[in-house]
Order: C-alpha cells, then sequence, then structure tokens
C-alpha cells in the first residue's frame, strides 16, 4: 500500500514540475507563411459590376376614371390579351351623366345607320338636280346673247341677272358634286359629324370599363369586386413578362467602357448559385444624380436572353457587364492590392520579406486587374496575404 501511494506522489510531482516549466518558458517566435503567386502576363476580360433590379418589358396601372361600384375584376396571375375587358362598374352605380350618354349614343347610331342608307342616293339626286339647274341657266344665259347679238336692246340689269344665275347654279353643282364625291368615299360631312359625336359619348362610357392596354399579366387588383370608385382610384396592374429587363445604374468613372450590345451576367439572391444572362440594349445618354451622395449615376437597360419564370419584378439583380479584352498584359491578382497612403500598393517578397511597390492598375476583373505601372516585373513573387497594417483595395 505505502508502494502505491510513494508511487502516485511522484507522479504529481512530475506533472507539477512541467507545468511550472511550461508556464516560465519564453513564447516560441513564429515566421509567417507568405503566400505569393509570380506575376504573369495573361488575358484580361474587363467587367464593369453594378446591382440593378428586374423590370418587365411593359408595366401598366390602370385607374377608375368616374365613380361607380366595381362589378367585375380578374384574378391576379390572370394573363390576359390587348383590348380584353378586365374590369367593369355595375350600370346601377353610374353617374346620371352617363345614363343619358347611353341614351343619346343609342340615338346617334340610329340616325347614323338611317343617314348612310339614304345618304348617297340623296347626295346623288342633288348633284343631278344642280346640273340640271346649270344646264338651264346657261341656256337661258345663251338665248340671251343670241338675243342681244339680233340686235334686240337688253338692259344691263337683266343680263348681270343671268350671269348671276348661271354662276350660281356652276357654284352650286361643284358644291354638290364634292358632297357626291365625298359620299362615294366614305367620308361625307354629315357622316362625320354623327361620328365626332358618337366617338365623344362612347369614350365616356368606356370609363366604366377598364382594357388591357397590352397583352400580359395581371400582377396587382387593387379594387375587387364591390368595391366602390372614385376617379383617380387604382384599379389594376398589368405586367409584361415575356421579357424581362435588369436596369442599374452605373457609376459616372465605368459608364464610357459600357456599350450597347456587350454580354451581361446575372445573379440573384433568390436564386443562388445560378447564373442568368442578358445583353446591353439601353444606354443613358444623360446622369442622374445620386440623391445621397451627389454622384452622378447613368442607368443602363439589359435583356435577359434566358428568362426564368421565377424571376419577378422587383427582383434584386448583381450585374456582371463584359467590357472590354485585353490580351498579353500583365495581370494583378485583386486579392494582393492594398491601399498604403492612399496608393494601391503591392508587396513583393525579397530576401523573404514583403516589399511595398506602389502601382496603377488599369481595367479590371473579378480577380485580376491590368498592370499599367509600377516597378515590378514578370515573374516577381507577388504577396497574397500582404501586412496587415495595409487598408484593402480591391474585392
Amino acid at each position: 500500500m505505502r508502494k502505491v501511494f510513494f508511487g502516485l506522489v511522484l507522479v504529481a510531482a512530475l506533472a507539477a514540475a512541467w507545468w511550472w516549466r511550461g508556464r516560465n518558458a519564453a513564447p516560441a517566435q513564429t515566421q509567417p507563411q507568405w503566400q505569393t503567386q509570380p506575376l504573369a502576363r495573361g488575358n484580361l476580360r474587363a467587367t464593369v459590376g453594378a446591382t440593378g433590379e428586374v423590370e418587365a418589358h411593359r408595366t401598366a396601372r390602370l385607374v377608375w376614371q368616374t365613380t361607380g361600384r366595381v362589378e367585375t375584376a380578374p384574378q391576379v396571375g390572370a394573363r390576359v390579351q390587348q383590348g380584353e375587358v378586365l374590369m367593369t362598374l355595375a350600370p346601377d352605380s353610374w353617374p346620371q351623366s352617363l345614363h343619358q350618354a347611353q341614351a343619346q349614343l343609342l340615338d346617334l347610331r340610329q340616325q347614323l345607320a338611317r343617314l348612310q342608307q339614304v345618304g348617297l342616293a340623296q347626295a346623288w339626286n342633288q348633284y343631278a338636280e344642280a346640273r340640271y339647274q346649270e344646264d338651264r341657266a346657261e341656256q337661258n344665259l345663251q338665248s340671251l346673247y343670241d338675243q342681244i347679238a339680233e340686235g334686240e336692246v337688253i338692259s344691263d340689269i337683266t343680263l348681270e341677272r343671268y350671269e348671276s344665275a348661271k354662276a350660281l347654279a356652276t357654284a352650286q353643282r361643284e358644291y354638290a358634286e364634292a358632297v357626291y364625291q365625298q359620299w362615294q368615299e366614305g367620308n361625307p360631312p354629315e357622316l362625320a359629324t354623327l361620328q365626332a359625336q358618337i366617338q365623344a359619348l362612347e369614350r365616356a362610357l368606356e370609363t366604366t370599363r377598364l382594357t388591357a392596354p397590352f397583352a400580359g399579366v395581371v400582377t396587382q387588383v387593387e379594387t375587387p369586386a364591390g368595391t366602390p370608385v372614385q376617379p383617380g382610384t387604382l384599379a389594376l396592374r398589368i405586367d409584361d413578362l415575356d421579357t424581362l429587363w435588369v436596369v442599374a445604374d452605373i457609376t459616372e468613372f465605368d459608364i464610357p467602357t459600357v456599350e450597347v450590345g456587350q454580354e451581361v451576367e446575372v445573379t440573384f439572391d433568390g436564386l443562388p448559385y445560378q447564373t442568368f444572362h442578358a445583353v446591353v440594349e439601353e444606354v443613358a445618354p444623360v446622369g442622374v444624380p445620386d440623391p445621397v451622395s451627389g454622384a452622378m449615376n447613368f442607368p443602363v437597360r439589359m435583356r435577359l436572353t434566358d428568362p426564368d419564370p421565377r424571376l419577378r419584378p422587383g427582383m434584386t439583380a448583381a450585374v456582371t457587364i463584359f467590357t472590354q479584352t485585353y490580351e498579353d498584359v500583365l495581370l494583378v491578382p485583386n486579392r494582393a492590392v492594398r491601399v498604403v497612403d492612399g496608393q494601391p500598393t503591392v508587396y513583393v517578397l525579397r530576401g523573404g520579406e514583403p516589399q511595398p511597390v506602389t502601382v496603377r492598375l488599369g481595367a479590371t476583373s473579378g480577380e485580376y486587374s491590368v498592370l499599367l505601372e509600377g516597378d515590378l516585373a514578370e515573374g516577381d513573387p507577388i504577396v497574397l496575404n500582404p501586412p496587415s497594417t495595409a487598408g484593402f483595395f480591391g474585392p
């Protein structure tokens, strides 16, 4: 028993001695492990990045123009065709002026139908009568001329009266001929007046219904059936989702390299690990100041070339616009670039220690930037994990 106790005491003493030695030992010096990559030449496809938003090809928000109560309304998500009636107001809720317009419209349409049936014949009869009267006036005037030629004395007043009658008959014939020709062509003044009145009444009655301005999808319904409405009340929204766009604001520093026709890659937070494609269709010629910073931004509109039914207007998109390709240039890894005293700087491993080198960089991509100036040579070991005292520069 004493042997066991003595062994336990010995073990405890050795453990205590080991702990005390480790506690008072000097800390070990660790040498930083610098990660490097040789500066090399290659090709770079420059990009411009921005955040944008998905927009429909066309969007319309329909508003009521009169008072009433909604009788019919579509469901959200319904596909509609151009000209299709989407909403109507119950007739018993119309203003009195619209009921009067409806009655007047019926009367004018009946007048128009009767006029269309007999108008051409009446115009022909009036033209024929005018021609007959002109011939009679011509004969009478010629007879008077014959009498004068035979030596009869005719007063100047009589001659003027006959000549005036002939001129008036000619004018009436020309007018009747013009009216008859208008009837033949289908646009007489009588019809034009009636049609204008009918169109005005029809436009007034059209305020009791809403029609689709283009083919699309109903994306919002603000006044379902039974809702009382007033002029200016928002009724619904319709979007043309067959073509989707991404609109992004590009800074004034990047916009000079962005052109129509350039390829674009698009990603969405709601659809991770999937990349979509687009093409630049419109570049705004005039900048818009940022309301916060005051910097000038230029809206760029990009058409998605592989739309997906899961994409919706309003979704946030990250866009990468491929602007230019640079061949056989020195490429600096963006992760190696830091800011020292306000200047972009890279560190080169020389003599086992990172040495700072101020550089000037050009076009950039997601991983590399073109080296324009700097005391660097191809093959120099670029430090990828520079000292932490330097500020970050690139992505």
